[in-house]
């Protein structure tokens, strides 16, 4: 659970990011 959430937030910061940029 805790591994899944951790890459979960992971992506979604990446994906924030990628679209802010």
């Amino acid at each position: 659970m805790y591994v899944c959430t951790y890459v979960c937030m992971y992506m979604y910061r990446l994906t924030e990011v990628a679209l802010e940029k």
